[in-house]
């Protein structure tokens, strides 16, 4: 007597609902435009290249060079950073922020603190002239 109180609403709700989709007979098919020819108005071409590092080998990395002002920023996982002329690709300034002497920068290596968006802090006062 349970199995069939149980049973009977069990059959009786899935034949209502399977028996939807029996009498219907639109079809959903969606109909695609055919894609547009496309004629290439240009064909570009590489003004320079360069490398900053040494690659990041079988780490995966998310650093995107950056640009500002004329000037590409790229960097590598190991602390490299080099400022590059947009027009031919020259190097501006090139800093290895891996080699730390203390809390400051090496007078070796001013670019890294002096960037023309830092030149305004007041701790970079050697920075007047970028």
């Amino acid at each position: 007597m349970q199995l069939r109180k149980l049973l009977l609403p069990g059959l009786l709700s899935v034949t209502l609902l399977s028996g939807c989709s029996l009498f219907n007979s639109e079809e959903d098919v969606v109909k695609m435009s055919p894609l547009p020819v496309v004629e290439n108005q240009f064909t570009p071409t590489t003004s320079w290249s360069t490398s900053v590092g040494n690659g990041i080998g079988k780490y995966y990395s998310t650093l995107h060079p950056a640009f500002a002002d004329g000037v590409v920023y790229a960097a590598d996982r190991h602390g490299v950073v080099k400022a590059l002329s947009i027009d031919d690709g020259r190097e501006i300034w090139s800093v290895n922020l891996a080699e730390k002497d203390g809390w400051f920068p090496s007078p070796t290596a001013p670019a890294a603190a002096c960037t023309r968006t830092r030149a305004s802090l007041p701790w970079k006062s050697g920075c007047a002239a970028l």
